[in-house]
Parts: structure tokens; C-alpha cells; sequence
């Protein structure tokens, strides 16, 4: 009688999030749980909402824990040797953010310097951007911070010219701040967000394929973005 679900946590033992776009991504997440329960429950409201930490929500399918999981889940072939996933509902991927008025146009004025990166969910910016900059031929050390706020307040006292950030934090950031930072130099990398469910579990992998793309039709998904103050551009 109720659809399952795994979401991000509603708070945290500290009371901060390291993800700076936290609730505007579970608001809109749990809008479109809520659309999946409707069209399968004939109520939106049928759903329980289980947490588990980022690294256990994909298991927490596989063990049939929850009927779904939707949490800024990005699409990899690990994850899909696991869990079957819907067709994307948002997408994002790793872009630099700098101080507005800077020279910095991309990574090649980067070359040679340092740049502010940091864990999130177990993964670390600092190798991706080391990765992508030694594909295009350039050196760039990565250095650790603790978290967005410390690396943009580095960057806003010209301590470090530039921090690799996920593009919808960025975005979210900068509308609290949009005469002190700019992004710069496009997507490093490109990810599509789906929702896991279990493997074999195919008539609800259809259903909610079935509401994700009657969502974009009517135009009701940037609606639901607009509530949760998720950045359209990223559906």
C-alpha cells in the first residue's frame, strides 16, 4: 500500500550538509516520488521515505530494502551491474567556479596553478580535475578542503583562483552570491541522475519511465524544479 522510497537524509548528526544544493535536490526529488506514488497508488502521499547513507542507497535496492532509490543517483556501469535505472530526470557534471571579474576563462589558464577541490559522498573533485587536465595535456595540483564555503571564501579573498564543484551546486551557490562568483569553462564532465530499482522489477521501471517522461511533456517537471529552487537547466 505504500511505495517505498530512498531519499536524501532530511538533516544530518551536525546539522550541515556538505552539499551545498542538498534540499533544493531531495525538495524536487521527493516531488517526483511523490508524482511515481500517485500514478501507481492513486495517492501521492503513500510513500515511506527510508535514509541511508549515499554509499548504502544503491545496496538498499539490490536488497530489496526499498521499492526505489532517488538521490542524486548518477548512471554507471558499476551501479547498472547492480540495480536497473530509470531514464534520466536531471543531469549535471563537474565545472570550476572562480571570482567574478577574473581573467580565468577555462582550464588551460589554470595551468601550472593550484586548485581547490573536496570530498563529497566518498569521492574526491581533486582526481577528476588532475585527470581531465592531464588529458588536455596541462598540470594542475588539486589541493583538499574541507567543504564549498571554506574553498569559495578562499577564493573570494584571492587566496586560490579556482575551485572544481558539481555544476548544480555551483549554480545554487551563485544565486546567493552572483556579484562575487562566475563559472567558468564548461563541463569538465557530463553525468545523467536516475532513479534505481531492483533488477527484475520491470513493470515499476516502466511506470516510472511512464511518469518521468509525462512529467517533461506537460512541462510539470520544471514546475516541480521551481518549487524546490532546482535549477531548470539541469533537467
Amino acid at each position: 500500500g505504500t511505495l517505498i522510497v530512498s531519499v536524501k537524509k532530511d538533516e544530518s548528526p551536525t546539522g550541515e550538509h556538505r552539499d551545498v544544493a542538498h534540499f533544493q535536490k531531495r525538495d524536487f526529488e521527493i516531488s517526483i516520488a511523490k508524482a511515481i506514488a500517485k500514478k501507481l497508488l492513486g495517492d501521492e502521499n503513500k510513500i515511506e521515505v527510508k535514509m541511508f547513507t549515499k554509499s548504502d542507497r544503491v545496496p538498499a535496492v539490490e536488497r530489496n530494502e526499498v521499492d526505489l532509490a532517488i538521490s542524486a543517483i548518477t548512471i554507471t556501469e558499476d551501479f547498472e551491474k547492480i540495480v536497473n535505472f530509470s531514464e534520466p530526470y536531471a543531469w549535471e557534471g563537474l565545472t570550476l567556479m572562480t571570482k567574478k571579474g577574473t581573467s580565468i576563462k577555462g582550464l588551460e589558464d589554470l595551468n601550472g596553478q593550484t586548485v581547490a577541490a573536496m570530498v563529497e559522498g566518498g569521492r574526491y573533485f581533486g582526481d577528476d580535475l588532475e585527470r581531465v587536465a592531464k588529458e588536455r595535456g596541462l598540470v594542475i595540483t588539486a589541493k583538499s578542503y574541507s567543504g564549498f564555503e571554506e574553498a569559495a571564501a578562499a577564493i573570494e579573498a584571492s587566496q586560490i583562483p579556482a575551485m572544481i564543484q558539481r555544476s548544480i551546486n555551483i549554480t545554487v551557490y551563485m544565486t546567493q552570491k552572483p556579484d562575487v562568483f562566475q563559472a567558468v569553462g564548461g563541463l569538465l564532465t557530463i553525468e545523467n541522475y536516475g532513479i534505481a530499482i531492483k533488477k527484475g522489477n520491470d513493470d515499476l521501471l516502466k511506470l516510472v519511465n511512464s511518469v518521468i517522461s509525462d512529467l517533461k511533456k506537460s512541462g510539470e517537471i520544471n514546475r516541480l524544479a521551481e518549487s524546490a529552487k532546482f535549477p531548470i537547466a539541469h533537467i
